[in-house]
């Protein structure tokens, strides 16, 4: 039976040329395709660099992958969804690499000037501000509000519809 080289279509016995693509027909298939050499082992990232700049990022990033280190971002708090609406992150860039590949990350990010974190350290420590408690009624007292508003908002539009149809009536009559 013939196959199409491009396609790798089969057709009946009688057909010369592929009706997809047009190319003349063969009588084996194409051999398959060599597969690529299977990257790197997979291996749980581990924290290379913490970046407030993400033009700094990008360009650390880019020399990280022509060496041919897969290179993770991660985003501190909503600073990816910040960064979709054009602000830039102000919580900083996390750059993460497979284990078996830090050392060499560690060298090129040395060469590019910047400083790698500490293999023990696996997350970078951020000082947080003790947070404040917020009164016991003070979200009962927001929801009460919006409901208010809500109620006034609905009565006002309600009073304007009515007084709209008293005037349409007193003008048909």
């Amino acid at each position: 039976m013939p196959f199409c080289p491009h396609c790798n279509t089969e057709y009946r016995a009688g057909f010369t040329t592929c009706s997809d693509c047009g190319s003349t027909l063969v009588e084996q298939p194409a051999a398959p395709a060599q597969q690529p050499e299977a990257p790197r082992g997979y291996r749980e990232p581990v924290l290379l660099a913490s970046l407030t700049d993400t033009n700094e990022a990008d360009r650390l990033e880019a020399l990280l992958e022509s060496a041919g280190v897969p290179v993770t971002r991660k985003y501190e708090g909503a600073g990816q969804y910040l960064s979709i609406v054009g602000a830039l992150p102000y919580l900083g860039v996390d750059l993460y690499v497979p284990a078996d590949c830090r050392e060499e990350a560690a060298e090129l990010l040395a060469a590019f000037g910047g400083q790698s974190v500490p293999a023990d350290r696996a997350e970078p420590e951020f000082e947080t501000e003790p947070e404040i408690p917020a009164p016991a009624g003070s979200r009962r007292s927001a929801a009460w509000l919006l409901l208010i508003l809500f109620a006034a908002g609905t009565v006002i539009s309600g009073v304007v519809l009515l007084i709209r149809f008293i005037i349409t009536l007193l003008y048909m009559f």
